[in-house]
């Protein structure tokens, strides 16, 4: 729940502080929003493999509170599609292509991870169909984000961009460490 108040303030407060009469107000809040969605998402994917491997109180809390986190990512998600939206339905030129669908498929991952991150759905359509949908949807959103970042390094340069990339290059890791630390103990 806390991480969703702080969505909403840091959001409110990257709003108020751009130039509503700008013709670059749309475009700076869809950029603001994918760079506020992101670091839920990251945590949400990392929070297993954290606990795993350090096994801290504060990883414990971030695996209990993991739905609240990706819960969050989603809020915010859904924020940068409505900024979306507003910056291309604003631009005249613009039509759809391949990248809206691809696109639009990536928030519709989000929409499915959000409406089943609760113990009703995940009753009814049962935990091991639970989980794979889960795991699937996470990984597949880390792909999206990966493309575009990766995406937005190449065509600009922008230094932050390769800063997500390397974060999720070491969340990769992380993964593959924990993992292959379970299958160690295991055997």
């Amino acid at each position: 729940m806390l991480a969703w108040i702080g969505s909403v303030l840091i959001l409110s407060a990257v709003v108020l502080g751009l130039n509503w009469s700008s013709g670059d107000f749309l475009l700076h809040w869809t950029r603001y929003t994918a760079h506020l969605a992101f670091p839920y998402l990251l945590l949400a994917f990392c929070a297993s493999s954290l606990h795993r491997l350090v096994g801290s109180d504060w990883t414990a809390s971030m695996l209990r509170n993991r739905r609240y986190i990706g819960l969050s990512f989603a809020t915010a998600h859904g924020i940068h599609l409505i900024a979306l939206t507003m910056f291309l339905l604003a631009d005249e030129t613009w039509r759809p292509d391949t990248y809206f669908f691809v696109a639009a498929f990536g928030f519709v991952v989000t929409a499915a991870l959000a409406i089943t991150s609760n113990n009703t759905m995940v009753r009814r359509v049962g935990a091991a169909n639970w989980r794979t949908l889960h795991r699937w949807g996470i990984n597949t959103l880390m792909l999206y984000f990966t493309v575009a970042f990766s995406a937005t390094l190449l065509a600009n340069q922008e230094p932050l961009s390769g800063i997500y990339v390397l974060l999720i290059a070491v969340a990769l890791i992380l993964k593959y460490r924990a993992r292959s630390r379970v299958v160690v103990l295991a055997s």
